[in-house]
C-alpha cells in the first residue's frame, strides 16, 4: 500500500499496532480476519541557497512553518524563488501536510547609504548616495575655512583618526573636515557636585552642547552649552569659567551662549547636593530639615492646607501620586527662602534617597514663579581683535592682535533663583 508522506512499515494484527503478521508463512483460517497497516512518517527537507540559512526538516504531520527571512550584509531580503516561480515571495509557508522536498533561492537588492561631509563651519559639501561596496573617494575640492588650514578627512568628530575612503560599508557615514590653525583653541566642559560634608566630587550632569568637551573650536565660532537647573543628584549653582589659566569667573546663568575667545576656554558647572526623602504612599506625614520655622511651602499644588511647619501631610503627599517632586520652603514670614528638597513618593518603602533625577519645568512650575530677572544670555562682548590672513593680488597682509582681554567684562553675573539661601523675596 501506498500513503502521501509516509512510508509502510508493516501489517499487525491488533489496531494497536504490537502485534505484527508474519509475511513468511500463509496460516489457513477458518473465518475472515482484520490487518492495519503501520505507516513511518518520512522527513523532508527545505534548502536554501544563496544565503546563510539552516535547512529545514519537517513531515507530513508537522505544523504550519513560515520560511524566516534571509540576510545579506549591504542588502535588502525580498523574497524567495522556488519551482520556476521567479517573482520573489517574502511570505512564504510550509503547510501542514506538505510531502515533499523544496529548495528556495534567497533574493535581494542592494542598499544604498549616504556619506555626509561635516566641515565645522566650512564649505558646505553636499553628501552623496554609495551603493553598498561602491568605491567611494574624498571630494574633488577641499572645503575652506576662515584662519584655516585643511588637513584633511577624519573618521571621528575629535579628527583623531585619518577616514580611509575605500568601499563603501553597509551603514550610512560621517566623516570629518581636519583643520590646522593658529586660533584652533580647546573648548572643555564638565560638572562637579559639592557634597553636605564639604567635599567637591565629579558629576555626570548632562550637559547638552553644539561642541564636544576636549575639542578645538575656532576663534568667534558660536558655542551654546546648557546645564539643567536641576539634575540627578543636585541644584545647578554656577558656572566657573577659566580663559587661558587666568583668574576664574563666576556666571549665574545656567545656558549659555558665546563666541569663542581666543584662548583655551574652561566651563566647569558646579551643583549641590540637595536633601532628598522617601514617602510611602499610606505611610504618614514626612518630615524635612528647615533651616527656620517654615511658613510657605512651594511646590506641586502645596497649599497652606498641606503642611505644618516642616511637617508635609501625608494625605497630601498621597494625591500627588508616585514620582519625584520637587519642594521650596520660605521663613521668617516669608521673606526668605529657606531651600530645596526633593521627595520620592512611591508604593513600596525604598529608603531615603542621595540622588533623584528632576524636570524642571514639570515638577515645580511654583517654585519657577520666584526666578530673578536675569540679563541678557551672551557674553560676547569682548573686544576681540583678531589677526585676518589675506591674500590679494599676490600680496599678503596682516592684521595682529594681542591678548589684552579684558575677560570680566564678557561674563554678566546673574542672580541665582530661589535655590540660592541668600537671595529674598
Amino acid at each position: 500500500p501506498a500513503k502521501d508522506g509516509y512510508e509502510f512499515g508493516g501489517w499487525y494484527r491488533n489496531e494497536t499496532l504490537t502485534v505484527p503478521q508474519a509475511t513468511s508463512v500463509y496460516v489457513a483460517v477458518e473465518k475472515s480476519s482484520t490487518l492495519y497497516a503501520k505507516w513511518n512518517t518520512v522527513t523532508y527537507r527545505a534548502t536554501f541557497e544563496n544565503c546563510d540559512l539552516s535547512d529545514i526538516e519537517f513531515t507530513v504531520e508537522s505544523d504550519d512553518i513560515p520560511l524566516p527571512k534571509a540576510e545579506k550584509t549591504g542588502y535588502t531580503f525580498v523574497g524567495y524563488t522556488y519551482d520556476g516561480y521567479t517573482t520573489p515571495a517574502d511570505d512564504l509557508v510550509i503547510k501542514k501536510g506538505t510531502h515533499r522536498d523544496y529548495t528556495f533561492t534567497a533574493c535581494f537588492e542592494i542598499n544604498s547609504y549616504t556619506m555626509r561631509f561635516e566641515t565645522f563651519g566650512g564649505t558646505e559639501i553636499a553628501p552623496v548616495t554609495v551603493e553598498y561596496g561602491a568605491a567611494t573617494s574624498a571630494p574633488d575640492a577641499a572645503p575652506e575655512k576662515k584662519y584655516c588650514d585643511f588637513t584633511g578627512w577624519y573618521e571621528d568628530a575629535r579628527c583623531t583618526t585619518p577616514y580611509v575612503f575605500g568601499a563603501m560599508p553597509a551603514n550610512n557615514v560621517t566623516v570629518y573636515a581636519g583643520w590646522e590653525s593658529d586660533y584652533n583653541f580647546d573648548l572643555d566642559y564638565s560638572a562637579n557636585l559639592e557634597k553636605k560634608d564639604g567635599t567637591v566630587a565629579a558629576f555626570d550632569a548632562p550637559i547638552a552642547s553644539d561642541r564636544i568637551s576636549g575639542g578645538k573650536v575656532l576663534m568667534e565660532e558660536p558655542v551654546t552649552m546648557h546645564a539643567p537647573a536641576f539634575t540627578y543628584g543636585g541644584v545647578f549653582k554656577c558656572w566657573t569659567a577659566t580663559l587661558d589659566g587666568a583668574d576664574p569667573v563666576t556666571i549665574y546663568d545656567n545656558e549659555l551662549e558665546f563666541d569663542m575667545p581666543y584662548g583655551d576656554y574652561e566651563l566647569v558647572a558646579t551643583y549641590v547636593e540637595t536633601d532628598s526623602y522617601a514617602h510611602v504612599q499610606g505611610g504618614g506625614d514626612l518630615t524635612f530639615n528647615a533651616a527656620g520655622s517654615v511658613t510657605a511651602l512651594l511646590g506641586n499644588g502645596a497649599t497652606s492646607d498641606s503642611y505644618t511647619g516642616n511637617v508635609i501631610k501625608g494625605a497630601f503627599l498621597d494625591s500627588l501620586g508616585e514620582g519625584d517632586y520637587v519642594f521650596a520652603y520660605c521663613y521668617n514670614s516669608g521673606k526668605s527662602a529657606g531651600g530645596t528638597f526633593i521627595v520620592r513618593i512611591t508604593s513600596e518603602a525604598s529608603g531615603k534617597l542621595s540622588f533623584v533625577k528632576l524636570d524642571y519645568d514639570l515638577n515645580y512650575p511654583a517654585v519657577r514663579q520666584f526666578r530673578l530677572q536675569r540679563g541678557g544670555k551672551r557674553h560676547d562682548d569682548r573686544r576681540l581683535r583678531h589677526v585676518e590672513d589675506e591674500h590679494r593680488q599676490g600680496k599678503t597682509r596682516r592684521r595682529r592682535f594681542g591678548r589684552g582681554l579684558d575677560h570680566q567684562s564678557g561674563l554678566y553675573a546673574y542672580q541665582q533663583v530661589v535655590l540660592r539661601k541668600h537671595f529674598h523675596l
